[in-house]
């Protein structure tokens, strides 16, 4: 029996009907295999790293330890700055800093002394005008020693051999120590009261130029001590009284040791 061509396309459709699966059915399988597919290809779950450190607090900038977490348990340091002005805290920061020419010095900032150009001195030593002064050095009423060549980079100095049994050197220091030491306050100058014997024509001590000071006033900038050991006589060949001992930079004689005048030690001090 012949079909016409519309009966044959209608079996072929229905031919077709019948051997495809349903929308829902051929979706969901698709959506499973393609689900296990994606999962088949997935990288392995990223790995922690302890090295990386995040901000706890993104105000913090980047780079720095600023907002930055400290891992639990680490101790967290305590700057020591007490009493310290500058220098390393003990944290890896500093606890100030000190304005040129000022120098850090146990955590404190501290102008160094001026330094002559002709420190340490040079030439041959001797007690004439023009020499290098021997270097000795003499206990201080405030403790300790002080050098010839501590008081290298003043300007000016005067040491004054104190023989206490001398009327007129206790004048002089009554009446001109303090007025010469006040009319050279800008001339860098320094007066030292070196106490050589006292009354009883002995060596002085501690106690004596404590006394002497005490008695003719003679404070700061005016420095006070006393032989213990003849310096005067061991170095420069001299002592007794009146005797002046007048240093310019370098710790050199400016005159011979002995009786100058105060004329004499202005002129020097001031230069002319």
């Amino acid at each position: 029996m012949r079909r016409s061509s519309a009966t044959r396309r209608l079996l072929l459709l229905g031919t077709l009907a019948a051997l495809a699966p349903t929308a829902s059915g051929c979706e969901g399988a698709l959506a499973i295999e393609n689900g296990a597919t994606e999962r088949g290809r997935q990288a392995p779950p990223p790995q922690r790293d302890d090295s990386v450190r995040l901000y706890e607090d993104d105000a913090g900038p980047r780079g720095s330890d600023a907002g930055m977490g400290l891992p639990p348990g680490t101790p967290e340091c305590t700057p020591q700055c007490n009493g310290l002005s500058c220098g390393d805290d003990g944290c890896g920061g500093t606890c100030g800093s000190c304005v040129d020419p000022e120098l850090c010095t146990d955590g404190v900032c501290v102008t160094p002394a001026p330094q002559s150009a002709f420190c340490p001195p040079s030439g041959s030593e001797g007690s004439r005008t023009g020499d290098v002064v021997p270097d000795f050095d003499f206990p201080l009423v405030g403790g300790g020693r002080m050098s010839i060549r501590e008081l290298c980079p003043r300007r000016t100095v005067l040491i004054y051999w104190l023989a206490e049994w001398c009327g007129y050197c206790r004048d002089w220091l009554r009446r001109d120590a303090l007025p010469l030491v006040a009319s050279l306050a800008d001339e860098d100058f320094q007066l030292i009261v070196l106490v050589g014997t006292t009354y009883t024509y002995d060596p002085g001590d501690l106690a004596d130029a404590e006394r002497i000071q005490a008695e003719y006033d003679l404070d700061a900038p005016i420095i006070v001590g006393w032989e213990d050991a003849d310096q005067f006589q061991r170095y420069l060949g001299v002592n007794g009284p009146q005797t002046k001992l007048l240093m310019i930079e370098g710790n050199e004689l400016a005159r011979s040791v002995g009786s100058l005048d105060d004329g004499t030690v202005t002129s020097v001090a001031r230069r002319r």
